[in-house]
């Protein structure tokens, strides 16, 4: 394995992916922006519920 192909390889692949890629419009970014909240939210809630369920359940023995 020759360090010079690895760092040719690396940099030609780089290239490629960067060329490919583009910045995100704004209403696409809002959509991700939004998605990743609602996510967030979600989790939190279940979280919340799983505790609370945990809470009483302990409370009640």
């Amino acid at each position: 394995m020759d360090l010079k192909y690895e760092v040719e390889n690396f940099i030609q692949q780089s290239q490629r992916i960067i060329e490919i890629t583009y910045k995100p419009k704004a209403n696409i970014y809002k959509q991700m922006a939004m998605t990743t909240a609602l996510g967030v939210v979600l989790i939190g809630v279940f979280g919340f519920v799983i505790s609370m369920v945990a809470y009483f359940a302990t409370r009640s023995v």
